[in-house]
This record gives C-alpha cells, sequence and structure tokens, in this order.
C-alpha cells in the first residue's frame, strides 16, 4: 500500500481537528464553528471535510465521549456532526473507522485517560509538532494511528503500547 494518504478527524462543536498523512505530506488544522448557529456548524464542518476526504484513502474519526459532556444538549449537536460525517462516508463509498477517544489517548500518551494538556505534550514530544488546539492534536494522533493500521511502511519507530493499540484497532475495525 505504498503511497496511501490517512485523514484523522476529531469532531468538535467548536473547533473540529482535520490532519492528513501520507508518505510525502502532512497537515492537520482546525475548522472553527465557534461563531455559527448549529446548523451552520454541521454544514460547515461537513463541506470541509468532504471536499478535502476525495484524496484520502482512509478516514479515522474519533468517537464519543459521552462523561465529558454528562446530560448537555451539546453532545446531541455532537452526535448530528458525527452522524453526517458517517453518513456521507458511507453515502461516498469512503472507508473510514470509528476509534474511541481512550483508545487514542492510549496510543498518544501511553494512558487512555489523560487529559489534554497530556495529549499536547505527548505530541510534542512524539512528532515534534505543536498544534494550536488539542482537537488538531487528536486528530494528528488518529492519522499517525490510523497509517500505521494500514500501511506497511511506518513513518517511525513505534512503541511496544503502539503495537497493541495498532493490533486493537485492527482486530475491532471494519475496513
Amino acid at each position: 500500500m505504498a503511497g496511501i494518504t490517512v485523514m484523522g478527524i476529531d469532531p468538535s462543536l467548536r473547533s473540529t481537528g482535520v490532519a492528513v498523512l501520507g508518505i510525502d505530506s502532512e497537515r492537520a488544522y482546525s475548522i472553527n464553528t465557534s461563531r455559527l448557529n448549529q446548523a451552520d456548524a454541521i454544514n460547515r464542518v461537513a463541506n470541509k471535510i468532504l471536499e478535502e476526504a476525495r484524496d484520502v484513502d482512509f478516514i479515522f474519526i474519533e468517537g464519543y465521549a459521552f462523561g465529558k459532556f454528562g446530560g448537555s444538549s451539546s453532545v446531541s449537536v455532537l452526535i448530528e456532526l458525527s452522524g453526517v460525517l458517517k453518513y456521507e462516508f458511507r453515502r461516498l463509498g469512503y472507508k473510514f473507522i470509528v476509534v474511541p477517544p481512550t483508545v487514542v489517548k492510549k496510543y498518544l500518551t501511553g494512558n487512555g485517560n489523560s487529559n489534554k494538556d497530556k495529549m499536547m505534550l505527548a505530541c510534542y514530544r512524539k512528532f515534534g509538532l505543536e498544534f494550536e488546539t488539542s482537537d488538531e492534536c487528536d486528530a494528528y494522533a488518529l492519522a499517525d494511528l490510523g497509517y500505521h493500521i494500514v500501511s506497511h511502511e511506518p513513518r517511525r519507530n513505534l512503541t511496544k503500547t503502539e503495537l497493541e493499540v495498532i493490533q486493537r484497532v485492527k482486530d475491532d475495525g471494519q475496513l
């Protein structure tokens, strides 16, 4: 699978993180929707991601973190956003996998309960990169995880924990 490109997506109500990694390229950015109403925010994120997804082979999207929201109505908007993305990915025939947040955290930090600060620090230590938002960091970690799942050409040396997480996602995934 030489030359593959992978997208990582961390859906968020205010700033969705997106990262795209290939053997020769990488980019991470946020889609800021903090000033938009819910419908416009979902539309903006979906359109931007679908435009970018045309050039990728596999998509890895972070699953829901229900504990973070408790009984908040915000969770329903996040579910709507993720639902729209998954619907469109299926409709358009994109290959995608949903990865639980705890799995992304364990892959990046070795601990499935790490907070945003620890995730950002781990991104810096592991990849030598600083991100504007934790959503970008999470998306990049997802894309890196995804790349190592679908590619036979590692981007870097992997730890024992990373290899275990990769195998877990392979075993649970539907690619």
